[in-house]
């Protein structure tokens, strides 16, 4: 799409449904963001006939209304059907030491999300002997993926078998798992 050598694609894009998905992870990429709005511009230009589709649970409304030029009546919003209450508990610590994360050992139904797969294994690694826990992270082989995905899937989905407590995972699990505690 970028070089001139490449044109055709565009002529693809032009006539194909278009889907982003999370697309609210391109605001901290300069280049992609750039290539994404010019890309919604030129769907933009197709007026009726766009077939674009933005997805995003967190949007960014500034990025979509100010940097897009997405008008309000075009954005729409999907209350949630999930009634389940969370906890989310925020913890201050001195960044020199090491994360509480990695650190701290978790009971009951619980996710620890980290922003690696390294942090990942390191609290499972840590806390494996406390907790009742399974490690889930991109960084295994696909045919390994898939099987501990099942196992994931059948622990946490709805009346799921509930094997493990704790799910420690790496940034894979926000992308690939729709399940919940």
């Amino acid at each position: 799409i970028i070089t001139h050598n490449k044109i055709d694609t565009m002529i693809h894009v032009m006539q194909a449904h278009v889907v982003f998905d999370e697309f609210h992870e391109l605001i901290n990429m300069p280049a992609f963001n750039l290539l994404f709005a010019e890309l919604l511009g030129a769907k933009h230009m197709q007026g009726d006939n766009a077939n674009t589709l933005m997805v995003s649970a967190t949007p960014h409304y500034f990025f979509l209304k100010k940097f897009l030029d997405i008008p309000e009546a075009d954005i729409i919003k999907i209350d949630s059907f999930n009634r389940s209450t969370y906890s989310v508990e925020f913890i201050n610590y001195d960044e020199k030491s090491l994360n509480p994360i990695i650190t701290q050992s978790e009971r009951g139904r619980t996710f620890v999300i980290s922003n690696t797969a390294q942090d990942a294994q390191q609290g499972y690694l840590n806390n494996h002997n406390q907790e009742n826990s399974i490690l889930f992270h991109g960084k295994y082989t696909k045919q390994d993926q898939v099987a501990l995905f099942n196992r994931v899937f059948d622990c946490y989905k709805r009346n799921g078998n509930k094997k493990y407590d704790v799910l420690r995972s790496g940034p894979i699990i926000q992308a690939s798992l729709n399940i919940t505690c």
